[in-house]
C-alpha cells in the first residue's frame, strides 16, 4: 500500500549525515502510558516548514493528488468526499492552500515565514508529498527535551504579535532545532479522541502554554485551520512494531474524580490555617525601573513569620491620586523562570487603562527558588500554598498603606496555576472584590487543606472566568466546567472558546474591563 511504499523509503541508517535543514535527535527508551519503548534515532527539521517550502506543495498540484491524501476526512462523524472535502481546504480568497494565504500564494516577502493555517490533514498531506512523517509526540518530546525550558521560553517568539522568519528568535533546542516553543504551533501524528494533538505553542500564545505540551498535549480539531497552525516534520527508522506503538492514540489523564466539599464547621478549620501576622510591615521600596513601557516598584516587607516577602507594583501613567488595584496571581512560568527579566506582564492592559497591578514574588518563585518546588500533593506543597496566601494578605495590608493605592477594594487576576489557586484568597478574605479567572480547573491530588473544591462553593465575589474548549490541561468536561459550577458566586460568566490552554488576548481585554466596570464600578 501507499503507507508501506514510505516506511520503507524511509528505512535508512539514521547515523549518517542529517539531510539537508533536519538535525539528528538520539533514540532512547521513552515512556509510552506504563510501558517502555525503544525508539531509534531519527531526524527532525531543524526549522519549520516555511510558507516558500509549502508552495511547491501547491503548485505540485498538491490539493488535486488523490493519492497524497491517505487519511479520510472526518465530519460529524461522516466521511466527506474527497473531492468535497477539498473545497474546504481554501485560501481566504477561494483558492487552494492555507488559510492564511490570499490568492492561492503567500503575503509577500513572507517565504522564509513558517506556513500556518493548515488542518491537519493538510499537514499529513504535504509530509507525503516530501516524503517525511508527521512527528508522534514522543518523538517530538524526545526531540524538545524539557531541560531547556528556562533557556528556550525566554527567547522563544511568544505572546508576540505574528510569526517571524524561522530560525530569527534564539530558542534553540538542545539538538540544534529552532522554534520548537513558538512562532507556530506544530501537529503530531497522534489522536485523543476524535482530535489531534499540536504541539509547541506559537506566537499567540501566552509563555507558559508550551510547558503544556511537555504534559498534558494540546489538542485540536484536525480540520481546524487557525492561522498558528504549522508543520515540522521527521524521518524515523523504527520498526514496524514500534512504530505502530508509537502511533496510537494518546490516552487521556484519567477524569477528575469529584470529592464532597467540607462542611461549614470543617471549612471554619480549614479557614483558620490562613491567619496571618499583625506584626509591623516594615516595607521598603527597594527599585524603581520601567518594563514594558510601565513604571514598576519593587517592594519587599517582613511576612510576619521571620522573612521577607515581594511585590512588584505596576503604576498607570495618570493623575489619578488613587488607583483602582489589581492583584495578580501569575502562571507556572514563575515557578520554571529564574529570573524576572524574562517576564512579561499578561495584565498591562489593565495598566494602560488607569489601574495599577500587584504581583506578589511568593516564596520559591523566581529569584526567590528555595530548590525543587513542591507538589501540593505533599505536605511541603500543602504548607507552602499557605504561606503564598498568607504573603499575599500582607501584601494587601501594605497596599492598604499607601495614598496612592484606592484600598477601598481589590480585583483579583489569576493566571492558571493562579487562576486554580484563587478559591483560597477569594474565600478567605473578603477585600477582593471581584475576580478574572484566566484557565482554571478543578485539579487531582491535592491534599484535603488546600483542594480547591472546599472554597469554591465559599466564593461569593462576582467570577469572570474564561476556559479553551480543548484545553487538556482543564478539560472543560470535568475540570473546568466543573470548577465554575461549583463557584458560590451569585453573579458568575464563564467564556469559553474553541482553543487549548489559553483564549484570545481581545477576548479577554474586552471581557474584563466589562466585567470590573460593572462589578467594581468607578468614580
Amino acid at each position: 500500500t501507499g503507507s508501506e511504499y514510505v516506511i520503507v523509503a524511509l528505512d535508512m541508517v539514521i547515523d549518517q549525515s542529517p539531510p539537508e535543514g533536519m538535525v539528528r535527535v538520539p533514540g532512547g527508551e521513552l515512556s509510552i502510558s506504563s510501558d517502555s519503548q525503544p525508539v531509534e534515532a531519527f531526524y527532525i527539521d531543524r526549522y519549520e516548514v516555511t510558507n516558500e517550502q509549502y508552495s511547491e506543495f501547491v503548485r505540485a498540484g498538491g490539493y488535486e493528488r488523490e493519492d497524497l491524501w491517505e487519511h479520510d476526512i472526518i465530519v460529524d462523524g461522516d466521511t466527506l468526499p474527497w473531492d468535497a472535502a477539498m473545497q474546504r481546504f481554501v485560501d481566504s480568497t477561494g483558492r487552494p492552500g492555507p488559510a492564511s494565504w490570499i490568492g492561492g500564494t503567500f503575503p509577500e516577502d513572507r517565504n522564509d515565514f513558517p506556513v500556518g493555517g493548515l488542518s491537519w490533514y493538510e499537514a499529513a498531506a504535504y509530509a507525503r508529498f516530501v516524503g517525511k512523517e508527521l512527528p508522534t509526540l514522543h518523538h517530538w518530546r524526545q526531540a524538545h527535551a524539557n531541560a531547556g525550558n528556562t533557556w528556550q521560553l525566554p527567547a522563544s517568539n511568544l505572546e508576540n504579535e505574528g510569526p517571524a522568519p524561522v530560525g530569527q528568535f534564539q530558542g534553540i533546542g538542545w539538538t540544534g532545532t529552532y522554534d520548537m516553543l513558538g512562532n507556530v504551533r506544530e501537529w503530531c501524528a497522534n489522536s485523543l479522541g476524535e482530535n489531534k494533538v499540536i504541539v509547541g505553542g506559537s506566537w499567540y500564545d501566552v509563555p507558559y502554554a508550551p510547558l503544556q505540551t511537555l504534559d498534558d498535549p494540546a489538542i485540536m480539531p484536525p480540520l481546524d485551520r487557525s492561522a498558528e497552525n504549522g508543520i515540522r516534520l521527521v524521518i524515523t527508522n523504527d520498526n514496524r512494531r514500534a512504530r505502530e506503538s508509537l502511533l496510537q492514540p494518546i490516552e487521556p489523564e484519567k477524569p477528575v474524580v469529584a470529592i464532597e466539599s467540607a462542611s461549614d464547621e470543617a471549612f471554619d478549620v480549614l479557614r483558620r490555617q490562613f491567619q496571618y501576622s499583625d506584626a509591623p510591615l516594615n516595607a521598603s521600596i527597594d527599585r524603581q525601573f520601567e518594563r514594558q513601557g510601565l513604571k514598576v516598584e519593587q517592594v519587599s516587607l517582613d511576612n510576619g513569620e521571620g522573612g521577607r516577602t515581594e511585590v512588584l507594583i505596576y503604576l498607570p501613567d495618570t493623575d489619578n491620586s488613587r488607583h483602582p488595584t489589581m492583584l495578580y496571581w501569575p502562571s507556572s512560568l514563575a515557578i520554571v523562570l529564574d529570573s524576572l527579566d524574562n517576564y512579561s506582564l499578561h495584565t498591562s492592559f489593565m495598566v494602560r487603562s488607569g489601574w495599577a497591578v500587584a504581583m506578589p514574588i511568593f516564596e520559591n518563585t523566581f529569584h526567590r527558588k528555595e530548590g525543587q518546588f513542591p507538589s501540593s500533593a505533599t505536605i511541603p506543597g500543602r504548607d507552602l500554598r499557605v504561606r503564598h496566601v498568607r504573603e499575599l494578605r500582607r501584601i494587601m495590608d501594605y497596599l492598604e498603606t499607601r495614598p496612592d493605592i484606592d484600598s477601598s477594594a481589590f480585583a483579583y487576576y489569576g493566571m492558571s496555576w493562579g487562576s486554580t489557586l484563587a478559591p483560597l484568597p477569594l474565600a478567605v478574605d473578603d477585600r477582593i472584590a471581584a475576580a478574572i479567572l484566566n484557565q482554571a480547573g478543578i485539579r487531582q491530588g491535592r491534599m484535603y487543606e488546600v483542594d480547591e473544591v472546599h472554597y469554591l462553593p465559599r466564593v461569593t465575589q462576582p467570577v469572570l472566568q474564561f476556559s479553551g474548549r480543548y484545553d487538556t490541561n482543564f478539560r472543560y468536561e470535568d475540570s473546568s466546567r466543573p470548577f465554575f459550577e461549583m463557584l458560590g458566586s451569585e453573579h458568575k460568566k464563564h467564556v469559553v472558546e474553541p482553543t487549548g490552554h489559553f483564549v484570545s488576548h481581545k477576548a479577554i481585554v474586552a471581557e474584563t474591563l466589562a466585567w470590573l466596570d460593572e462589578h467594581m464600578p468607578r468614580d
